[in-house]
């Protein structure tokens, strides 16, 4: 009997120091991936508020007549390896319009033409995140 006891005393104290370490380990690949999730959606809000920023100046300095040009064409290299399907498309068009020569003349009225497509591609990406 005195041998059964020294078993279950080593089995229980097996117990004792693996379990800590199973506890340890699966709690930090949880904070791992809870790092990771975090990491991912700070650098879509960034590429988000960058393609923003970069539209606003691209519009405001005169389009592709600027130099602009390098920082909104990145900007928008970036939003898209992030987006959906529809939201692609609606980058496409918005880039089409700012592309677009004949946008850029004083009769036209740029605002009304790109400002519901930016509408469009916010609320599209804000149901993404």
């Amino acid at each position: 009997m005195k041998n059964l006891d020294q078993w279950i005393l080593v089995v229980i104290a097996c117990i004792a120091v693996i379990a800590p370490c199973i506890t340890t380990y699966l709690n930090n690949r949880h904070q791992y991936k809870i790092a990771l999730l975090n990491t991912r959606f700070q650098r879509n809000i960034n590429y988000i508020d960058n393609y923003f920023d970069a539209v606003s100046k691209f519009i405001y300095h005169n389009g592709p007549f600027n130099n602009e040009n390098p920082a909104y064409k990145s900007a928008l290299q970036k939003l898209y390896i992030i987006a959906n399907e529809e939201s692609r498309n609606i980058l496409n068009d918005i880039d089409l319009v700012l592309m677009n020569p004949d946008n850029w003349n004083p009769t036209t009225k740029l605002n009304e033409i790109i400002q519901p497509k930016l509408n469009e591609l916010s609320k599209n990406i804000n149901k993404r995140l």
